[in-house]
């Protein structure tokens, strides 16, 4: 079509491509569209400050929408709605070139406390909740952890170094020398007990352990070869196993490996500290006494306590 025509929004002329082309351009006809919008649903009255303004949605009382305000500042002067909605909400001037934007009251998801936050999704009011939140989430990704590796843990069975019964853990359980801590105070009681008396009188000490000893003279008596069964241990049994001070620490000898031997309970009664009897008389095979000559070159250190002799 070569006839010009009149846009019906900016009242400019062009050339229409069809008869039912009324605007010039995009941007009219789009504003012509939004002209009969308004034009069907109609103007509304604002109910805070009373102006008459055009709503962009329709009005529909049947079905409860309202154009009730002109703008975000009249909605939040009026108290109704704050009221309706069972929560706070009010307007305050924003940054970055805005006139107002909302302030939430939220609750804490931790402490349960109202706080205001400008947006409606954080649930957090502060860094100490924060801390308590994200220390929940570590302990429960601990208990997921645990159980995960308890799922897949394998038991294992140890042997008690002080009474030698086999016991197994579980996991968690770091028990792999001794099987209750009665036995492994029992048992660090008594190497710590020998270490002190040593370390008192100035000699040499080490770690004895007395089962390692008993094991190595294969639980016999290294006094009058007697049989020491392990199950006596501890008792007041005649042939019971003991630890024996070859030369007694009283006397200057050693808390050494080399200076203790396996005696029974009678024995080691009749020798007690005397330098008489503290010498073997048997071999560490069994078989056959020893003469005492073969201790002829073992000289005895004084006692160190004033007032006893050395003879």
């Amino acid at each position: 079509m070569s006839d010009m025509r009149d846009c019906i929004i900016c009242k400019e002329s062009f050339a229409p491509k069809t008869v039912k082309h009324l605007t010039c351009s995009a941007k009219c006809s789009k504003a012509n569209k939004l002209a009969k919008w308004y034009a069907k649903i109609g103007k509304a009255t604002c109910v805070t400050c009373g102006v008459e303004f055009q709503p962009k949605s329709p009005v529909n009382p049947e079905q409860g929408k309202l154009n009730r305000y002109c703008s975000l500042k009249c909605r939040s002067n009026d108290p109704a709605f704050f009221e309706k909605r069972g929560h706070a909400l009010r307007l305050i001037p924003a940054r970055k070139g805005q006139n107002y934007s909302y302030v939430h009251f939220n609750k804490c998801r931790v402490c349960f406390n109202l706080f205001t936050a400008k947006y409606k999704a954080k649930a957090l009011c502060s860094d100490e909740c924060r801390k308590v939140e994200y220390a929940a989430y570590l302990e429960s990704q601990r208990q997921s952890q645990r159980q995960y590796a308890e799922s897949v843990y394998k038991p294992k069975e140890f042997n008690c170094k002080e009474c030698g019964k086999a016991f197994t853990t579980v996991y968690g359980d770091k028990r792999k020398e001794y099987c209750s801590t009665r036995c492994s105070k029992k048992h660090l009681g008594r190497v710590a007990k020998g270490k002190r008396r040593a370390r008192i009188r100035g000699q040499d000490y080490e770690s004895v352990n007395p089962f390692k000893v008993f094991i190595r003279d294969k639980w016999k008596c290294r006094i009058c070869g007697i049989n020491t069964p392990k199950k006596l241990r501890g008792t007041i049994e005649p042939n019971a196993p003991e630890l024996d001070h070859i030369i007694p620490v009283a006397q200057g000898g050693s808390h050494t490996y080399s200076n203790v031997q396996c005696a029974c309970r009678a024995c080691n009664s009749k020798k007690s500290d005397k330098v008489i009897g503290q010498l073997p008389l048997i071999l560490p095979g069994g078989r056959g006494i020893q003469s005492s000559a073969l201790f002829a070159h073992i000289t005895v250190a004084p006692a160190r306590k004033i007032g006893v002799s050395s003879a």
